[in-house]
Formats: structure tokens, C-alpha cells, sequence
């Protein structure tokens, strides 16, 4: 399950640092690429829904195989673009795109619910573990891509060897086995129960906040440093690097800090650091201190997806596998929206002040951890 994650950060946030040379690919402005997260986070919201009912139906392993297996075709369309579909132009891309949310939905929430179901009374580490394990794909990703396009490589490349590592641990995940938490499926009049939890429903905007921040910065910020800053690709792309250094390292101080203090006190504190340090990317006034500041985002980001989680598990842990996909659904809401508002700021005024937008989001998402922890309900009986 972890070495999941790992694959799927290998080819998620491999996206931004290609994105000029996408747009050179597809002679689109560099503005309009921003619609590869939206229809990416289309697919990831189809697929979330989806899968947190199959998973209650089927199992957590078969449905996370099958997200691996939707995943690694993503990847080989992604990688075949344009291909013989040239006269497709974008259109090629944005599909690929679509399949790929469709299978890193499944991967993320099945995957991330069956680690909680085999490490019962140590969720909150095994969840923030399974996310560093997600950094460490994040990090290679943005440097592999790096050492392709200063080589002289094609973008592709890098996509199609990310399908071929998603399918291989498809066929690994066949033969295993695991203990999953045993739950009867969830009828859907009951559905509205769960939804009408408030402590649920601010963790969905916490997360929805939190995760257009983290797209829409690593999205952006080698753009910004590369064009605002006039340096070259390579040394762009090392603010991505920089950022999920920070924030594995972060995710792994997490796995210790989360058995000590409470989720919602240490969100409290990162929601608050990631809004200034998203705020000092706008006046960074070089390369270096771009990536400084990246580096620092990368800081205060890295335990937030893994703690909204285990706030989520601690308190609705009957219907872990359907709180889950609830929760990670606004996964799919933050990253259609955020990022692609960002290129809408950038094209009208400049790619500093769309840096304005993660760091508003997170100081809400502090905002609402200050009233997350003041609440004690958990998800009452629904049956």
C-alpha cells in the first residue's frame, strides 16, 4: 500500500514542472495547461465517490487494484500524447488526464482506509507514514523530469515509465493478502447521516483548501520561477524538489508528533505557517529565495492530508472506508478549482499574486481546525 502512494506522487507531481513544455507541445499558452488539473480533479472526484461504495462491497484490496490498473492506463494515454492524435491536440492530454483522477481517487482513498483497517490503535502514524511514502514519489518525480528535459528528453517519457511501474505493482497486489475491517455496506438513505455531521463536513473544506494549496503552488511555482525570475527549467523544477523534501521530512516528523498532540492542534499550527510561508513566495526576488520559500511551504504543508485524515478516523471510525471517500472527495473539489483559478490570476495580472491564493486557503483551513477542536461528537449509530 505504500509503495501505491509512492508511484502515484511519482506521476502526479511530475505534471507542473512539464507544464511550459506541454504548452510547447500543444502550442497552447502556458495558462491554459492549468485545465490538466481541472479535468484531472473531475476524474478524482468520480472515482472517490465510487470507490468508498465498492470498497464497503467488494474490498479494499480488489478496488485498490483496480484504481492501480485505471492509474497505469492513464499514464500510457498521458504518455502517448500526441502521438498519432496530433490533430487531437490538448484534447488527447485532458482525457489521459481524466483517467488518471479517475484511478489515483481509488488508489488514495482504498489504499489509505485498508493501512488504517491492519494497524488498529496506531492510525494516526501508519496514515502520516503512508503519506511521507507519497513525498518520496513526489520528490523523485519533479527531479527525474528535471534531468529528462535538460538531456534533451521528451516529457512523455517520464509518464510512460510511471505506467509501467503502476501496472507492475497492479500485478503485485493480485497475490496479497490482508485483513480488512469488516463493515456492511452503507445503504444509501443512510448516506445523509453521514453528511449531516458538521465536524465532517469542516474536515471536507479543510481538505478541499489544503489540497487546491498544495496543487496549485507545485503547479505553479516552477512557472513562476522559471518565467517571473528568467531562469532556466532544470533550476525551476528544483522548487518542486525543494517542497517535497520539506514536506516528506515534514510528513515523517508527523508520524511522531500526531501519537503526542492532538490532529487538530497540530493543523491549527501548520495552516497557520503554510499561509505565511505561501505569502513570502510573492515577494521572493530571486531564483533562490523562491526555492527557499518553496521549501518552507513544503514545511508547514506536509502533515496536513494525513492528519485531516486521522482527525477523520478517530472520529468516525465505523464508517472509516465512506468517511474517507467523503473526506477525500474534496480532494477532487480543491484541485479542479484552485489551481486553475491561479493561471486565471496569473493571465490577468502575474504569477506573484496568484501565490495570494494558497495562502488564503490556508489560513482558513487553521481557521476551521480552531473550531474542529473544540468539537467532540462522533458519527452517531446509522443503523
Amino acid at each position: 500500500m505504500f509503495l501505491t502512494l509512492t508511484a502515484y506522487g511519482l506521476a502526479l507531481f511530475a505534471v507542473g514542472p512539464c507544464l511550459t513544455s506541454i504548452a510547447r507541445t500543444f502550442g497552447v499558452p502556458l495558462g491554459a495547461t492549468g485545465a490538466l488539473f481541472t479535468v484531472f480533479f473531475v476524474g478524482f472526484t468520480a472515482g472517490v465517490l465510487s470507490s468508498g461504495f465498492a470498497a464497503e462491497r467488494f474490498g479494499k484490496r480488489r478496488v485498490t487494484a483496480v484504481g492501480l490498473a485505471i492509474l497505469a492506463a492513464g499514464l500510457f494515454l498521458l504518455g502517448a500524447s500526441p502521438g498519432p492524435f496530433a490533430a487531437l491536440r490538448l484534447w488527447w492530454a485532458l482525457g489521459a488526464m481524466l483517467v488518471m483522477g479517475v484511478g489515483g481517487a481509488t488508489v488514495e482513498a482504498t489504499a489509505s482506509a485498508m493501512v488504517a483497517d491492519v494497524n488498529p490503535r496506531r492510525e494516526g502514524f501508519a496514515i502520516n507514514l503512508m503519506q511521507a511514502f507519497f513525498g518520496f514519489g513526489a520528490v523523485a518525480g519533479p527531479i527525474l523530469v528535471a534531468v529528462l528535459l535538460s538531456r534533451g528528453g521528451v516529457w512523455q517519457s517520464h509518464f510512460l515509465v510511471s505506467g509501467a511501474v503502476a501496472a507492475a505493482l497492479f500485478l503485485a497486489l493480485l497475490v496479497q493478502r490482508a485483513e480488512e475491517r469488516p463493515v456492511e455496506p452503507l445503504p444509501l438513505r443512510q448516506l445523509g447521516v453521514l453528511l449531516r455531521q458538521p465536524t465532517l463536513l469542516m474536515l471536507c473544506l479543510a481538505m478541499m483548501l489544503y489540497v487546491g494549496s498544495e496543487i496549485g503552488y507545485t503547479g505553479w511555482i516552477s512557472a513562476l520561477i522559471e518565467r517571473g525570475m528568467g531562469t532556466r527549467v532544470e533550476i525551476a523544477g528544483q522548487a518542486v524538489t525543494a517542497f517535497w523534501i520539506t514536506m516528506t521530512l515534514g510528513r515523517l516528523a508527523c508520524t511522531w508528533l500526531v501519537q503526542i498532540i492532538p490532529a487538530e492542534r497540530l493543523m491549527l499550527a501548520l495552516g497557520g505557517g503554510g499561509a505565511v510561508a505561501s505569502g513570502l513566495t510573492m515577494l521572493a526576488p530571486t531564483p533562490g529565495w523562491g526555492i527557499a520559500a518553496s521549501a518552507m511551504v513544503g514545511v508547514f504543508l506536509s502533515g496536513s492530508f494525513g492528519l485531516i485524515l486521522t482527525s477523520a478516523s478517530d472520529r468516525f471510525a465505523e464508517r472509516r472506508a465512506m468517511v474517507f471517500s467523503l473526506v477525500i472527495t474534496s480532494v477532487g473539489v480543491g484541485g479542479m478549482t484552485l489551481p486553475a483559478a491561479m493561471g486565471l490570476v496569473a493571465e490577468a495580472t502575474n504569477l506573484r499574486w496568484a501565490m495570494a491564493l494558497p495562502a488564503a486557503a490556508m489560513a482558513l483551513v487553521a481557521l476551521l481546525f480552531a473550531r474542529v477542536g473544540g468539537r467532540t461528537q462522533c458519527l452517531p449509530p446509522t443503523s
